[in-house]
């Protein structure tokens, strides 16, 4: 946690926390949510499991998460990827970063027993694209035809709900 990201706005209430072990009772919240924060958590499965618990019956965890299936993420950010491993251009790139697939959140759900409501793939929408988002345009524009949506799009949308 970075106390420096948590700033003060009127009518929003801030905890500094951890997503691994979240300072809320039981059954707290209609709504728990990843805003493309997931794959910063080290240990992802109790991260959604805290998410799971402190989540009403009938309640949502959603995630926006930058897709972890899409080329330029296994290529670019991921340590093990061919840009970092090749060391091409790395001085240019942010920290490397691994990005769960929707596969792997999807298995994470089901072992706690969420049922997934809705997956949507999407792309940036962004008035200025940096250079990265522009590239990913382009290959969505030039592979739609051919590529499966789930290489395609640079970001997922997931909900799942609580059924138990």
């Amino acid at each position: 946690p970075v106390q420096g990201l948590l700033k003060s706005s009127s009518g929003v209430l801030g905890v500094i926390g951890n997503a691994e072990q979240l300072p809320f009772r039981d059954a707290s919240f209609d709504v728990a949510y990843f805003k493309a924060s997931f794959h910063h958590v080290a240990d992802r499965e109790k991260a959604f499991a805290e998410a799971v618990r402190i989540t009403k019956p009938d309640g949502r965890v959603l995630l926006i998460e930058p897709n972890g299936a899409h080329p330029q993420r296994w290529l670019v950010s991921h340590s093990n990827g061919w840009v970092r491993k090749t060391r091409i251009l790395t001085s240019f790139l942010g920290p490397p970063e691994t990005f769960p697939s929707v596969d792997e959140v999807i298995e994470i759900s089901r072992k706690h027993r969420m049922e997934m409501e809705v997956l949507v793939y999407a792309e940036n929408d962004y008035d200025h694209l940096t250079v990265r988002q522009f590239l990913q345009r382009c290959y969505f524009r030039g592979f739609k035809t051919f590529v499966p949506e789930k290489y395609l799009m640079p970001y997922y949308i997931l909900s799942f709900k609580k059924v138990f």
